[in-house]
């Protein structure tokens, strides 16, 4: 489990990231759907949905990245 200040540069991230990554991201981990299930609630190719999520992952590493070594 995250501890505290982890869970919060996290949330911090998360806020930074656009709306389309952040919904991407909430509903692969969040909603646990699968790629193919993201590609037609979104009505987009599956192939689509890889590249942005994998988009949206490194956006994130990015940020949280930032976000700890403000501490």
């Amino acid at each position: 489990m995250l501890a505290t200040v982890e869970l919060a540069d996290l949330h911090a991230a998360l806020a930074l990231l656009g709306e389309r990554d952040r919904r991407l991201l909430e509903m692969k981990y969040e909603e646990d759907l699968t790629q193919g299930m993201i590609a037609r609630r979104l009505g987009i190719p599956e192939g689509t949905v890889k590249v942005r999520l994998h988009r949206a992952r490194n956006r994130l590493r990015l940020l949280y990245a930032g976000a700890s070594a403000t501490v």
